[in-house]
């Protein structure tokens, strides 16, 4: 193989797969771990899915989309996006 490292980062788009009123409750409580079992990216990494055989760096931080502009209050407009995930970073290494 030509290359060592193989990296996919970007707006992936995938989000937490629960009501919004719970994951702000739990983002608020930096209990991540419910969040981490319903992301969706995450269920991507898993042999046979799209993105298997990537892996991710541990996530310890909230969510970080969407916030309203200027704040660091969760999008409080009429679309009431749900907190998620959504920037990031994946990286798979040869088979040795």
């Amino acid at each position: 193989s030509p290359h060592r490292l193989l990296f996919w980062f970007g707006d992936f788009n995938y989000r937490v797969d629960m009501a919004r009123d719970e994951v702000l409750a739990l983002a608020a409580a930096r209990d991540f771990a419910p969040l981490l079992a319903h992301d969706e990216l995450g269920a991507r990494l898993r042999p046979g899915q799209p993105f298997g055989g990537f892996e991710e760096g541990a996530i310890a931080f909230a969510p970080t989309y969407k916030y309203d502009p200027d704040s660091d209050a969760y999008d409080t407009s009429a679309k009431g996006r749900t907190p998620a995930w959504c920037d990031r970073v994946l990286w798979r290494a040869p088979d040795e």
